[in-house]
């Protein structure tokens, strides 16, 4: 940018002292392009930063899933004779077969099946990696002094002239101090599986703009995820946490101290939730919910916990 602004003092002073109130337009004209900077930077952020490594890093966890599979595969046609098979029934003969052979066979299974889990773990794992990297420093840019704050600001505190929290990042999980999740989930009757990846939940990744927030909940185990968006101006519909049909009648309103949530969903097992965002200092999250589920006796159960995060940096 540096030659840029010696071309256009150059061009100034060429014109010579007729032209001196060509300067003026010049002046106005700087806050603009530097107030679209902060924009040009954001949108460069892919470039500069790994996304492709994400790709590529997922890429490479299928990959490596492929050939970990083909190899375990061929291994088991190897560890087995087919002298000892009938091929008309195709039925083994177990006179000829020892435990020892049905042993070596599921030992391979289980490599199959710890492989196979093992390199799905690494592909999100790297992909998730990514995105962290991507969104850290999105917020770095955005939290840079300058004139771009400005706008920022007064659009995320909705015109009120004070300053708005913003929850913006990646929020890990406190379990030690956090109250546990197994309540409500035995209230809203989910399954062992649910009810175990989410009592696993690791965090959530918090992304505020002058429209909404979107939250995106990761957990220990691989394949939860539930990705939910807000607005500040209306209604939201996301789809229920208890991965039951029917959607959520979301709401989201500006608080002194956060932000407050309210949901309702219908039957069955409907209820409602009331949620409050309250952050602690610049790095703790306070998460206070309250449920109230409609139980199969038609009876509504009201469960109150609290969940406490701690900002990734």
């Amino acid at each position: 940018m540096a030659p840029a602004r010696r071309e256009e003092s150059g061009s100034t002073e060429a014109t010579g002292t007729s032209s001196r109130p060509e300067p003026l337009p010049v002046v106005t004209q700087e806050p603009a392009t530097t107030a679209t900077r902060p924009t040009l930077a954001e949108d460069g952020i892919p470039s500069s930063l790994p996304r492709n490594l994400a790709f590529k890093g997922s890429s490479w966890g299928r990959l490596m899933l492929f050939f970990l599979v083909l190899v375990t595969l061929l291994e088991l046609v190897r560890q087995v004779n087919f002298n000892h098979l009938d091929l008309k029934g195709l039925k083994l003969q177990g006179g000829k077969l020892t435990h020892q052979h049905y042993l070596v066979l599921s030992e391979k299974v289980f490599c199959l099946f710890m492989a196979w889990y093992l390199t799905v773990w690494s592909s999100f794992l790297t992909t998730r990696r990514g995105r962290e990297s991507l969104l850290v420093a999105g917020s770095v840019v955005r939290a840079s002094p300058g004139p771009s704050s400005e706008p920022a600001s007064q659009g995320l505190d909705g015109g009120k002239g004070t300053k708005a929290i913003d929850f913006s990042g990646i929020w890990l999980r406190d379990r030690k101090n956090s109250d546990s999740l197994a309540g409500v989930c035995k209230l809203a009757n989910v399954n062992r599986f649910l009810a175990k990846a989410i009592c696993l939940v690791r965090g959530s990744e918090l992304v505020q703009t002058e429209e909404g927030l979107s939250i995106r909940v990761f957990s220990e185990i691989p394949w939860f995820s539930l990705r939910e968006r807000y607005t500040f101006s209306g209604n939201a519909l996301n789809k229920r946490r208890d991965f039951r049909r029917g959607e959520m009648d979301c709401t989201m309103e500006r608080t002194s101290t956060g932000l407050k949530f309210l949901m309702k969903w219908p039957e069955p097992w409907g209820g409602t939730e009331e949620t409050y965002y309250v952050l602690v200092g610049d790095h703790t999250l306070h998460v206070k919910t309250t449920n109230t589920i409609t139980q199969s006796d038609g009876v509504p159960k009201s469960i109150s916990y609290t969940t406490i995060y701690h900002r990734r940096h």
